[in-house]
């Protein structure tokens, strides 16, 4: 008998070859975490949150928000995607094409709540500098 063997920790190149499959892909401290889709209540939710603060910035050119999939990278080994993510316009460079390559200072700790419990859960403490 043969037994697969996957590279530990994963890596964010690692995360680059995950599949595009519609769920949740994560890195927390090099385990690959997924989760399904959302609920559909969550979804409106978040919706809802998402165009509130888009009206806002449109008034108030203080930065930009982004909605899941936008990867945050906190280290090559813990990497996230928050349902909602504001960059302030004095950390736009902050932003690439394809993620955000350092964690927002104003980072709300309410957007990142689901991806905290699952660092907490892996490693016992928040290596993400929010707790």
């Amino acid at each position: 008998m043969s037994f697969l063997t996957y590279p530990v920790p994963y890596t964010y190149e690692d995360y680059l070859l995950f599949p595009n499959d519609g769920r949740r892909h994560e890195l927390i401290n090099g385990k690959h975490l997924v989760s399904p889709s959302l609920l559909t209540k969550h979804q409106r939710i978040s919706r809802n949150l998402l165009v509130s603060i888009c009206n806002f910035l449109r008034k108030n050119k203080i930065g930009e928000v982004f909605s899941a999939p936008c990867d945050i990278i906190f280290s090559d080994t813990n990497i996230v995607q928050p349902d909602l993510l504001f960059v302030s316009a004095e950390q736009a460079s902050i932003v690439t094409e394809k993620m955000c390559k350092e964690p927002p200072t104003s980072l709300s700790k309410s957007f990142l709540l689901p991806s905290v419990r699952r660092m907490r859960s892996q490693n016992g403490s928040c290596t993400s500098g929010m707790a």
